[in-house]
This record gives structure tokens, C-alpha cells and sequence, in this order.
């Protein structure tokens, strides 16, 4: 296992400890599953976001406020919410993205000045 996996476990036996309900996780992804959802990328991702979706694939109940916050402390200070999302809504987010800045561009050079 490399540091990120132990420090996730680590976390994850300590939420446990704490008698949290702490299967808000989905399991994680196989190397191969991660493989065909990235698969029109047009970049690659990294060997730490591979582990962390192998590791677990997103919580799977968003009334997990406090295990969000654990993971995710700078909410705390910024007040902005950051979800843990399955790698699947990741990458449409992703081409959703990437279409409206393509359309607000498009838009943005059919203006004379």
C-alpha cells in the first residue's frame, strides 16, 4: 500500500472508532473500471486520484455532513461545499464544463467592438 491508502485507512478506522455509521462510502473502482471512464480524457489522470476512486467511489449519502467536513477541513474556513463525487459524475461535470466555456466563447467572439 503507499501512504495515501494508509493515511485513507487510517482515517477510516478512526471513524469507525468513533461508532460514526461510517458506510456512507461507495466501494471503490478497479484499475480497468477507471480506465473506461476516463477513457475520452484528454488528459490522464493521476496515480493519486486512481487510488483515492480504488480506494472508495464517492459517499454515498450527502446527509454525511461531518465525515465531508473530516476529509474535506478548508470548508470550514471558506464555507463552500466540496463533495467526494463518483468518478462517473466527475468526468460529465467535466465535458459539461467544457462545452459551456465552448459556447461562451463562441458566443463572446460574435461581438463587433
Amino acid at each position: 500500500m503507499s501512504e495515501l491508502t494508509d493515511e485513507l485507512n487510517y482515517i477510516w478506522g478512526w471513524l469507525q472508532s468513533t461508532n460514526l455509521d461510517v458506510d456512507c462510502y461507495n466501494p471503490g473502482l478497479t484499475h480497468q473500471q477507471i480506465d473506461q471512464i476516463v477513457k475520452d480524457l484528454p488528459f490522464q489522470l493521476s496515480d493519486e486520484v486512481y487510488e483515492l476512486y480504488q480506494w472508495r467511489n464517492r459517499i454515498a449519502d450527502n446527509n454525511y455532513y461531518l465525515l465531508v467536513k473530516f476529509l474535506f477541513p478548508e470548508q470550514f474556513l471558506n464555507h463552500s461545499s466540496i463533495s467526494f463525487y463518483p468518478l462517473q459524475v466527475s468526468v460529465s461535470n467535466y465535458h459539461d464544463l467544457c462545452q459551456v466555456s465552448q459556447e461562451t466563447m463562441n458566443a463572446s467572439s460574435n461581438y463587433e467592438f
